[in-house]
């Protein structure tokens, strides 16, 4: 799988006289970085100590981490909250180790494609996309209400749904927004059966404007 994400070149001008009627400049939005250096240690702790995230994203990664050699508690129930910052440090020495050799950023991104399917596993992830049938587009314009069952103390809304793309806007998401959250919707795209490319607006360290068009 490439590194680079594709990016789209039909209806450009469509697409992006589209984000400009919502008040959004495209020249903001570039393709990610994902061999740039990333110091997680640093963003670690910069996470608020209130910041928490939920067992049931827990448990499948720790199960996925023991298969290589990384340590984790045996069991994690499915909607008792935990600390962010552990949850940020499970996924980073992950990604290290289920993808050695990958700069840190590939291999969170490559870690977040595997997000979805973990998600689709529990009641309150299908309860949530029941209405988004095959669509793409409606499973996106759905994604806010994931983030808010998954996520304390941040905000994800949409800021566009439109035929083709679609405009997240992350604030507080502290998860490594622009690399591990890029593989969380590049993965739910492929989910819909879309190959989506995302270029992203970086705002601060937990906000992102994210741009996916498919």
């Amino acid at each position: 799988m490439p590194i680079a994400s594709a990016v789209p070149t039909a209806n450009d001008e469509r697409l992006d006289a589209e984000l400009v009627a919502a008040g959004l400049n495209p020249a903001d939005f570039r393709e990610p970085d994902h061999r740039a250096p990333l110091d997680v240690a640093g963003l670690i702790a910069e996470v608020p100590a209130q910041n928490t995230t939920k067992g049931m994203f827990f448990d499948p990664l720790a199960r996925a981490a023991r298969k290589y050699g990384v340590g984790a508690e045996a069991r994690y129930v499915a909607f008792r909250d935990y600390p962010l910052r552990d949850f940020m440090r499970l996924i980073a020495d992950y990604a290290s180790a289920r993808f050695p050799g990958l700069p840190t950023r590939e291999a969170l991104r490559r870690v977040g494609w595997e997000a979805f399917p973990t998600l689709m596993s529990s009641v309150a992830g299908r309860v949530i996309f029941a209405f988004a049938g095959r669509e793409v587009r409606s499973a996106l314009r759905l994604a806010p209400d994931a983030y808010k069952h998954s996520l304390s103390h941040c905000s994800v809304r949409s800021r566009l749904n439109g035929v083709g793309q679609a405009v997240l806007e992350y604030r507080g998401v502290w998860n490594f927004a622009d690399c591990y959250q890029v593989g969380v919707i590049e993965g739910g795209c492929r989910a819909f059966g879309a190959e989506p490319s995302v270029r992203v607006c970086a705002r601060g360290l937990a906000d992102v404007d994210m741009l996916i068009r498919w």
